[in-house]
Parts: C-alpha cells; sequence; structure tokens
C-alpha cells in the first residue's frame, strides 16, 4: 500500500497570493458540470497551473481537501471517491466507480491528471494531486506517470512518485 512521506503527504504552498487564488476559486465555481471541470483539470496539470488545479479540486472535490474549502461553496458533495479496498498492489483503482473520481479523472487515451503533470515535469502539480490522492493508473497504452516522468527525463517527479508509493 501507500506510504505518505511527510514531504509528500502535504499539499505544495499557494503559488500566487490570496486574492487571485480566490478569483481562481470563483472561476472553478463557474465550470458548468463535472465534465467540464475534469477537462479542466486535465489542462491545469499538463500546464503546471498547481493553484488552478488546487482550486477545481476544492471547489468540486470540498470532501477531499483537507478542510480548506472556499470560494464557491462546494459543488461536488456527491461526487463518488475512490475506497481503500479496489486497489492493487501499485494503487492502480480496479473499479470502475473509482475511475469517476476527479483527481482521477481521465482523457480520450486514458490519461490522469497525474500523467500530464509527471510528462510535463510540473513536481509542484505532481505533488499536489498526489496529496489529494491521485493514483498511479495505466492510460490505454498501459503507460503510467512514472513511465512518462523518466521517459521525459523529469527526476524530481520520478522521485515523487517512487517516495510516494512503495510498490513502484
Amino acid at each position: 500500500r501507500s506510504r505518505v512521506p511527510p514531504e509528500v503527504a502535504s499539499a505544495p504552498p499557494l503559488e500566487c497570493n490570496p486574492a487571485d487564488f480566490e478569483a481562481l476559486l470563483g472561476d472553478a465555481a463557474g465550470l458548468a458540470d463535472e465534465d467540464e471541470a475534469r477537462a479542466e483539470l486535465l489542462d491545469c496539470a499538463r500546464y503546471g497551473e498547481t493553484d488552478a488545479c488546487r482550486a477545481i479540486l476544492d471547489v468540486w472535490c470540498p470532501e477531499r481537501n483537507g478542510g480548506g474549502g472556499g470560494a464557491g461553496g462546494g459543488r461536488g458533495g456527491g461526487h463518488r471517491h475512490r475506497g481503500d479496498n479496489d486497489d492493487d498492489d501499485y494503487g492502480n483503482v480496479e473499479s470502475s466507480s473509482q475511475t469517476s473520481s476527479m483527481v482521477d479523472a481521465r482523457d480520450g487515451s486514458g490519461s490522469t491528471s497525474l500523467h500530464k503533470a509527471c510528462a510535463n515535469g510540473h513536481a509542484s502539480s505532481t505533488r499536489l494531486l498526489l496529496s489529494r490522492g491521485a493514483r498511479h493508473l495505466d492510460n490505454d497504452s498501459e503507460n503510467t506517470p512514472l513511465h512518462w516522468a523518466a521517459g521525459a527525463g523529469h527526476a524530481e517527479c520520478v522521485g515523487l512518485l517512487l517516495d510516494h508509493f512503495d510498490a513502484l
């Protein structure tokens, strides 16, 4: 199972000022539905927009944010999240209901936000996603975030993944 070292367990600090983060929370609250929020999260992770990722997760998954909701009041009260019993030794989700989790949302090729952040070397976004419970999942091509981080030479992301997941 996952061990969570202190340096990975907590989310990185805000990169923007509090007023800008409040604006990001407002933008996240204005997203039309879960599908739009998932798509935006995938894009923000791809481009390393850590605070935008945090805002989307805070608004759409308030029960997973460690208590710090924020503007928008939380739209995600009915979201389903992973249980502890449906993952394999690599933290891979096996239940189809588990993949509906916002943090593990998939694009058209089955890649998650964690894939996107790791592939592009965004260590801060990777740390945030791991702190919010992102799983190390295969995409449709059977590639994992670790494959993408290592293949692109992003040593810091590789280290975060190896420190976070025991079985990698």
